[in-house]
């Protein structure tokens, strides 16, 4: 029945229709500004157009300016004193979801380097200078205590995400992961349809090992993954916003949600559907890919292509620029 739902869901797919069946119902009242997928085109071609990193377009002229001479700053060799011109840009402009990705991927790019260079020297505990001991979080934390800009929220569970990608242990994922969600819950408490972060929160319970046992009170939902990434899929078809390489990732991870949980026929008719929603060459690559799999070793294919993208330090799953910029890495 499930299945034959989400092939109905294909016909609105091909067709643009935006009330589409097999997913969760979305209120009528649901707007782009809601879900946070207003204006996203523009901020892709603004971000082209002033040719900065990650996207950061959307920010207001001095915003912009300022995020220049900050990059200017860290790359000329004073990291200390671009990374605080960039920490006051995103003080200054609490609710630019653009700007505080930037941010923080600025901030992860510094410790990955950071520690690459220690691992080199043959340090075995290297310790972040004062400067960057303590960013993004200290920054976010520091914009949070004056704004409740929903964008931050989502910011500060991503810093977690980004924690746990530069130091995997389980003594420190674990605890990260939950953290992460409970900064995401609370921003779906008030804004339940914001796309962001349905995604993220949807992508951290996809990405947990599925036979740890998560010290996690009250424990969530087996099918926690796939009720994120299906009303996040949702809101998407419904108010429009999003880019079809966008569109294809998120029935992608909807599938992969399905598979994570057991549902191999529902995960594949959603991987079925993203295919037909995009052309792009990596979405089309990891759906050859997963195509190749027996029903049967499904689930732990999954599992293992999973870790293998989270060893991806270079282009970290907290990035959430690729819901602006069909350049972006993304979740795959």
């Amino acid at each position: 029945m499930r299945s034959v739902a989400a092939i109905t869901l294909l016909v609105g797919v091909l067709t643009g229709c935006s009330r589409v069946m097999g997913l969760p119902a979305v209120p009528e009242s649901v707007t782009r500004k809601d879900a946070g997928l207003d204006g996203l085109g523009a901020a892709s071609e603004e971000a082209k157009r002033l040719a900065l990193p990650l996207g950061e377009g959307t920010a207001g002229t001095d915003a912009v300016d300022r995020v220049r001479r900050a990059a200017a700053r860290i790359a000329s060799g004073d990291a200390a004193a671009g990374l605080a011109e960039f920490s006051a840009a995103v003080e200054a402009s609490p609710s630019d979801l653009v700007l505080g990705n930037a941010f923080r991927m600025q901030v992860y790019r510094m410790k990955l380097d950071f520690l690459a260079g220690a691992r080199s020297r043959g340090e075995r505990s290297p310790s972040f200078p004062e400067y960057l001991a303590r960013e993004p979080m200290a920054t976010l934390q520091r914009a949070a205590a004056t704004s409740d800009a929903r964008e931050l929220g989502v910011q500060i569970a991503l810093a977690a995400v980004d924690q746990m990608v530069l130091n995997p242990a389980l003594e420190v994922r674990a605890p990260a992961s939950i953290d992460s969600i409970h900064a995401f819950t609370a921003v779906l408490r008030k804004d339940p349809y914001y796309v962001p972060a349905l995604v993220g929160r949807g992508l951290n319970h996809l990405n947990r090992p599925r036979k740890l046992v998560w010290p996690e009170h009250p424990a969530p939902p087996e099918n926690a993954a796939s009720l994120d990434l299906s009303l996040a899929t949702a809101v998407g078809a419904k108010v429009g916003g999003a880019s079809p390489r966008v569109k294809g990732l998120l029935l992608l991870l909807l599938g992969d949600a399905y598979a994570h949980e057991g549902s191999a026929g529902l995960a594949r008719s959603f991987w079925i559907l993203a295919g037909k929603a995009t052309g792009d060459a990596g979405v089309q690559r990891e759906l050859a890919e997963r195509a190749r799999w027996p029903e049967p070793e499904i689930p732990d294919r999954l599992e293992a292509r999973l870790e293998e993208r989270m060893e991806d330090t270079k282009a970290p799953l907290s990035d959430l620029s690729f819901l602006w910029s069909d350049e972006a890495r993304g979740p795959w």
